[in-house]
């Protein structure tokens, strides 16, 4: 069996790709043998600084190929924007294989940690509480069955798992994608030169950086047995997070209205988890003013390929 510092799924994709960035600026690992990357299909993945690397299929993948490996990422699993595409049936079909494999895999190999990116999705933006409604958000729904499998397996064989659950997160490797309220406004200031809000009130959002995020969620499970938290990061009115983009990419033109008649959207985390994690790392969160700056660079960068 080969061996592996880290094993992560889902690499190819905006986390995974935010995972690598932060474990080479890190220095946490000084050559891609110290790395197994799997993606939904075998991919050629260009690591600044290290070259080009092979992303195998994770479903593809025989157990008996499967490394030996000291933490497992696991990240592989179909965002709520592809249920549209994929219908609601073959959505979920997809990511219970994908949940069950990273069951075989952590029963296979047994890594000393675990974690897994879950989200805010898990409650019901209806009621505040835990998704039971699989028809309705199959995206949440899933993830929450997904939390609990691998709290299963992982306490059966005595490893340690943290999850994290992303509510809303920016980074420089973000992918241009119109589902995000942020990539939206970068967009649409870069291409249109003018931002326009579309909500009629008040939108309070929390921002972390993805690559901080990533940094809390694998420091999590090397301390404890188990720790599942919220993301966090500062507070924002959709407002107020305008002006800001407005500022980096040198729009003047931002419109707004406003009607009283329609209520407040304030979907976002309320613990401090997050922080009191950072806090116990020594570490601050990424400012509101930096995240931004850097989503701007990144998708400036991606913008010749899409347009």
């Amino acid at each position: 069996m080969s061996y592996a510092k880290y094993t992560i799924t889902g690499a190819s994709g905006w986390l995974g790709q935010e995972f690598i960035s932060y474990l080479i600026s890190s220095q946490s690992i000084e050559s891609l043998s110290e790395i197994k990357l799997y993606s939904s299909r075998k991919r050629i993945l260009e690591i600044p600084g290290f070259g080009s690397t092979v992303s195998e299929s994770f479903l593809e993948t025989e157990e008996s190929e499967f490394p030996e490996t000291e933490h497992f990422i696991h990240l592989a699993f179909l965002t709520r924007d592809l249920v549209d595409r994929y219908g609601v049936k073959e959505f979920v079909a997809v990511n219970k294989k994908l949940t069950s494999r990273a069951i075989d895999f952590i029963e296979a190999v047994k890594p000393s940690h675990v974690s897994n990116v879950s989200s805010g999705a898990v409650f019901s933006r209806l009621t505040g509480s835990i998704e039971t409604d699989n028809a309705s958000n199959p995206y949440g729904y899933g993830k929450l069955e997904e939390e609990n499998l691998l709290k299963r397996v992982c306490l059966q064989n005595s490893i340690n798992l943290s999850i994290g659950r992303l509510w809303g997160a920016t980074g420089l490797h973000m992918p241009i994608n119109r589902a995000y309220a942020i990539s939206d406004l970068i967009n649409m200031g870069i291409l249109d030169k003018k931002l326009t809000i579309k909500a009629k009130n008040l939108v309070f959002r929390r921002y972390c950086d993805a690559g901080e995020f990533m940094n809390v969620l694998t420091y999590a499970a090397t301390k404890s047995h188990f720790t599942l938290f919220d993301s966090g990061g500062p507070k924002v009115e959709i407002g107020d997070l305008a002006l800001l983009i407005s500022q980096e990419i040198g729009v003047l033109n931002v419109e707004r209205q406003i009607d009283s008649d329609v209520s407040i959207d304030d979907y976002y985390p309320r613990s401090q988890d997050y922080e009191n994690l950072l806090n116990s790392m020594g570490l601050k969160p990424v400012s509101l003013e930096t995240q931004v700056r850097n989503t701007v660079v990144g998708h400036k960068s991606q913008l010749p390929k899409v347009m």
